[in-house]
């Protein structure tokens, strides 16, 4: 599953927003068998999550009640033959180089399929 949101407040911009949302991300992840990447850029999200049908499910539920993100937006949703990402959680060090490998301004404006290539992207690093 692929998905984007706005970050709200300080998400994604406060060294130690980001440090907390790691943390538990990394933990209930592990728990639950996750894998995941997640980019921030001028206060927007994308992330990719990687799992068990069951597991997704109940982690968006968790997100779609997140206060610190707002208008998520689903942009792909469908089954994978194996995973690409290998970590519980890791994070798009270059969102900017990325999107403009897509040739994307800005997260709120990806398709699915340039969501896609940007997974591709990492996948291939």
């Amino acid at each position: 599953m692929i998905y984007a949101s706005e970050a709200t407040g300080v998400t994604g911009v406060s060294t130690i927003s980001l440090a907390h949302i790691l943390g538990a991300s990394e933990a209930n992840n592990r728990r639950d068998d996750i894998t995941a990447s997640i980019m921030f850029h001028h206060g927007q999200i994308l992330q990719v999550i990687e799992g068990a049908r069951v597991d997704i499910d109940r982690l968006m539920r968790r997100l779609l009640n997140d206060r610190r993100h707002t208008g998520l937006r689903i942009l792909v949703d469908t089954p994978i033959s194996a995973r690409v990402l290998h970590e519980p959680i890791s994070v798009c060090p270059d969102p900017a180089t990325m999107l403009q490998r897509v040739g994307a301004a800005e997260i709120s404006r990806l398709t699915a399929n340039e969501a896609e290539a940007i997974v591709d992207f990492k996948a291939a690093a």
